[in-house]
Protein backbone atom coordinates (compact mmCIF):
# COMPACT_ATOMS: atom_id res chain seq x y z
CA UNK A 1 0.00 0.00 0.00
CA UNK A 2 2.87 2.43 0.81
CA UNK A 3 4.52 1.83 -2.54
CA UNK A 4 1.31 2.73 -4.40
CA UNK A 5 0.75 5.78 -2.22
CA UNK A 6 4.31 7.07 -2.73
CA UNK A 7 4.07 6.41 -6.46
CA UNK A 8 0.85 8.45 -6.67
CA UNK A 9 2.47 11.23 -4.64
CA UNK A 10 5.45 11.31 -7.01
CA UNK A 11 3.21 11.46 -10.08
CA UNK A 12 1.17 14.29 -8.56
CA UNK A 13 4.40 16.12 -7.65
CA UNK A 14 5.47 15.85 -11.30
CA UNK A 15 2.17 17.41 -12.38
CA UNK A 16 2.57 20.25 -9.89
CA UNK A 17 6.16 20.77 -11.07
CA UNK A 18 4.97 21.12 -14.67
CA UNK A 19 2.28 23.60 -13.58
CA UNK A 20 4.85 25.66 -11.67
CA UNK A 21 7.25 25.67 -14.63
CA UNK A 22 4.45 26.86 -16.92
CA UNK A 23 3.46 29.61 -14.49
CA UNK A 24 7.08 30.76 -14.11
CA UNK A 25 7.45 30.97 -17.87
CA UNK A 26 4.31 33.10 -18.14
CA UNK A 27 5.53 35.41 -15.37
CA UNK A 28 8.74 35.96 -17.33
CA UNK A 29 6.75 36.70 -20.52
CA UNK A 30 7.77 33.45 -22.18
CA UNK A 31 5.71 30.76 -23.86
CA UNK A 32 4.08 28.33 -21.42
CA UNK A 33 6.37 25.46 -22.44
CA UNK A 34 9.58 27.52 -22.27
CA UNK A 35 11.18 25.73 -19.28
CA UNK A 36 9.57 22.37 -19.98
CA UNK A 37 11.08 22.38 -23.47
CA UNK A 38 14.50 23.23 -22.04
CA UNK A 39 14.38 20.28 -19.67
CA UNK A 40 12.78 18.00 -22.26
CA UNK A 41 13.40 14.28 -22.14
CA UNK A 42 16.06 14.73 -19.48
CA UNK A 43 13.43 15.66 -16.91
CA UNK A 44 13.68 13.49 -13.85
CA UNK A 45 11.50 13.68 -10.80
CA UNK A 46 12.64 12.40 -7.45
CA UNK A 47 10.71 12.10 -4.23
CA UNK A 48 12.58 12.19 -0.98
CA UNK A 49 10.82 11.90 2.34
CA UNK A 50 12.69 13.19 5.36
CA UNK A 51 11.30 13.40 8.84
CA UNK A 52 12.81 15.99 11.15
CA UNK A 53 11.47 15.39 14.65
CA UNK A 54 11.24 18.41 16.94
CA UNK A 55 14.62 19.06 18.53
CA UNK A 56 14.71 19.25 22.34
CA UNK A 57 17.69 21.70 22.21
CA UNK A 58 17.33 23.75 19.00
CA UNK A 59 19.81 26.37 20.22
CA UNK A 60 22.57 23.74 20.14
CA UNK A 61 21.89 22.51 16.59
CA UNK A 62 23.12 24.05 13.33
CA UNK A 63 21.09 21.81 11.00
CA UNK A 64 22.14 21.39 7.38
CA UNK A 65 25.04 23.46 6.12
CA UNK A 66 24.10 26.37 3.83
CA UNK A 67 23.56 25.16 0.26
CA UNK A 68 21.69 25.70 -2.98
CA UNK A 69 19.67 22.98 -4.66
CA UNK A 70 21.13 21.49 -7.84
CA UNK A 71 17.66 20.88 -9.27
CA UNK A 72 15.56 23.07 -11.56
CA UNK A 73 12.98 23.44 -8.81
CA UNK A 74 12.36 21.66 -5.53
CA UNK A 75 8.92 21.24 -4.00
CA UNK A 76 8.98 21.12 -0.21
CA UNK A 77 5.92 20.08 1.73
CA UNK A 78 6.35 22.16 4.86
CA UNK A 79 5.36 20.94 8.32
CA UNK A 80 3.93 23.60 10.61
CA UNK A 81 5.13 21.68 13.66
CA UNK A 82 8.79 21.58 12.60
CA UNK A 83 9.82 24.76 10.74
CA UNK A 84 13.45 25.79 10.67
CA UNK A 85 13.83 26.40 6.93
CA UNK A 86 15.78 29.59 6.25
CA UNK A 87 17.02 31.57 3.23
CA UNK A 88 19.85 34.08 3.04
CA UNK A 89 18.51 37.55 2.24
CA UNK A 90 20.68 40.67 2.25
CA UNK A 91 23.36 38.89 4.28
CA UNK A 92 20.97 37.69 7.01
CA UNK A 93 19.30 34.32 7.59
CA UNK A 94 15.53 34.69 7.46
CA UNK A 95 13.02 32.09 8.68
CA UNK A 96 10.54 30.96 6.04
CA UNK A 97 7.16 31.11 7.76
CA UNK A 98 4.97 28.02 7.74
CA UNK A 99 1.28 28.85 7.84
CA UNK A 100 -0.08 25.33 7.58
CA UNK A 101 0.84 22.39 5.40
CA UNK A 102 2.38 24.63 2.75
CA UNK A 103 4.06 23.68 -0.49
CA UNK A 104 7.24 25.72 -0.92
CA UNK A 105 8.79 26.07 -4.38
CA UNK A 106 12.56 26.45 -4.19
CA UNK A 107 14.31 27.63 -7.36
CA UNK A 108 17.49 25.65 -7.89
CA UNK A 109 20.73 26.08 -9.80
CA UNK A 110 19.30 24.28 -12.82
CA UNK A 111 16.71 27.03 -13.23
CA UNK A 112 19.20 29.83 -12.66
CA UNK A 113 21.41 28.46 -15.43
CA UNK A 114 18.41 28.47 -17.79
CA UNK A 115 17.32 32.05 -17.06
CA UNK A 116 20.76 33.72 -16.89
CA UNK A 117 19.49 37.27 -16.33
CA UNK A 118 17.68 36.53 -13.08
CA UNK A 119 19.12 35.59 -9.71
CA UNK A 120 16.54 33.35 -8.04
CA UNK A 121 18.69 30.61 -6.57
CA UNK A 122 18.93 31.45 -2.86
CA UNK A 123 21.31 30.00 -0.32
CA UNK A 124 19.28 28.00 2.20
CA UNK A 125 19.58 25.92 5.31
CA UNK A 126 17.32 23.98 7.66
Amino acid sequence: IWRDLLHKYTLESERVTMDVLKAMAKLLNQEEGFFINMVGERFKSYSRFTYYPPCPCPDLVNGLKPHTDKSVITLLLMDKDVGGFQVLKDGHWVDVPVLGNDLLVVVGEGMEVRIHAYNYCNLQRS
